[in-house]
Protein backbone atom coordinates (compact mmCIF):
# COMPACT_ATOMS: atom_id res chain seq x y z
CA UNK A 1 0.00 0.00 0.00
CA UNK A 2 1.36 3.01 -0.62
CA UNK A 3 0.55 7.09 0.13
CA UNK A 4 1.21 10.08 -2.34
CA UNK A 5 2.25 12.32 0.48
CA UNK A 6 3.73 15.00 -1.38
CA UNK A 7 0.77 15.39 -4.05
CA UNK A 8 -0.66 18.84 -4.50
CA UNK A 9 -4.22 17.98 -4.52
CA UNK A 10 -6.29 14.80 -4.38
CA UNK A 11 -6.75 14.41 -7.95
CA UNK A 12 -2.55 14.62 -8.13
CA UNK A 13 -2.73 11.91 -5.33
CA UNK A 14 -5.08 9.41 -7.34
CA UNK A 15 -3.07 10.12 -10.58
CA UNK A 16 0.60 9.21 -8.81
CA UNK A 17 -1.18 6.00 -7.55
CA UNK A 18 -2.18 4.85 -10.54
CA UNK A 19 1.27 5.62 -12.24
CA UNK A 20 2.84 3.58 -9.52
CA UNK A 21 -0.24 0.64 -9.88
CA UNK A 22 0.54 0.59 -13.49
CA UNK A 23 4.18 0.89 -13.02
CA UNK A 24 4.40 -2.05 -10.48
CA UNK A 25 2.20 -4.29 -12.62
CA UNK A 26 5.41 -3.56 -15.76
CA UNK A 27 7.65 -4.73 -12.97
CA UNK A 28 6.20 -7.91 -11.72
CA UNK A 29 5.74 -8.88 -15.42
CA UNK A 30 9.14 -8.19 -16.45
CA UNK A 31 10.40 -10.21 -13.32
CA UNK A 32 8.01 -13.34 -14.43
CA UNK A 33 5.44 -12.85 -11.67
CA UNK A 34 1.60 -13.11 -11.42
CA UNK A 35 -0.68 -9.83 -11.96
CA UNK A 36 -3.80 -11.69 -10.44
CA UNK A 37 -5.01 -9.38 -8.54
CA UNK A 38 -6.05 -10.42 -4.52
CA UNK A 39 -9.61 -9.77 -2.91
CA UNK A 40 -8.79 -6.06 -1.84
CA UNK A 41 -7.43 -4.84 -5.53
CA UNK A 42 -3.76 -5.77 -4.77
CA UNK A 43 -1.52 -7.71 -6.67
CA UNK A 44 -0.50 -10.90 -4.98
CA UNK A 45 2.43 -12.76 -6.53
CA UNK A 46 4.27 -15.35 -4.91
CA UNK A 47 7.53 -13.64 -3.56
CA UNK A 48 10.60 -15.37 -1.75
CA UNK A 49 10.90 -13.20 1.01
CA UNK A 50 8.97 -10.28 3.02
CA UNK A 51 11.31 -7.82 1.64
CA UNK A 52 11.03 -8.29 -1.92
CA UNK A 53 7.57 -7.06 -2.00
CA UNK A 54 8.78 -3.74 -0.48
CA UNK A 55 11.75 -4.06 -2.69
CA UNK A 56 9.25 -4.15 -5.63
CA UNK A 57 6.86 -0.95 -4.82
CA UNK A 58 9.90 1.10 -4.30
CA UNK A 59 11.55 0.00 -7.42
CA UNK A 60 7.69 1.11 -8.71
CA UNK A 61 7.95 4.52 -7.31
CA UNK A 62 11.09 4.87 -8.88
CA UNK A 63 9.96 3.64 -12.34
CA UNK A 64 6.77 6.27 -12.05
CA UNK A 65 9.11 9.56 -11.68
CA UNK A 66 8.97 9.93 -7.57
CA UNK A 67 10.93 9.61 -5.28
CA UNK A 68 10.13 7.33 -2.30
CA UNK A 69 9.92 8.44 1.04
CA UNK A 70 9.50 12.08 -0.09
CA UNK A 71 6.45 11.97 -2.82
CA UNK A 72 5.66 8.85 -2.31
CA UNK A 73 5.77 6.51 1.56
CA UNK A 74 5.15 2.81 1.79
CA UNK A 75 2.12 1.93 4.42
CA UNK A 76 1.54 -1.07 5.87
CA UNK A 77 -1.96 -2.97 6.65
CA UNK A 78 -0.10 -5.92 8.46
CA UNK A 79 -4.21 -8.00 8.44
CA UNK A 80 -4.20 -8.21 12.39
CA UNK A 81 -6.91 -10.08 12.25
CA UNK A 82 -5.27 -12.92 10.38
CA UNK A 83 -3.37 -13.15 13.85
CA UNK A 84 -5.73 -15.11 15.57
CA UNK A 85 -6.14 -18.37 16.08
CA UNK A 86 -8.79 -20.67 17.96
CA UNK A 87 -10.02 -16.94 19.49
CA UNK A 88 -6.81 -16.15 20.54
Amino acid sequence: MIAPLGAPSLREAVRWGSEVYQALRQILLEQGLSVGVGDEGGFAPAVASNRQPLELIVQAIEKAGYQPGDDIAICMDPASSEFYANGK
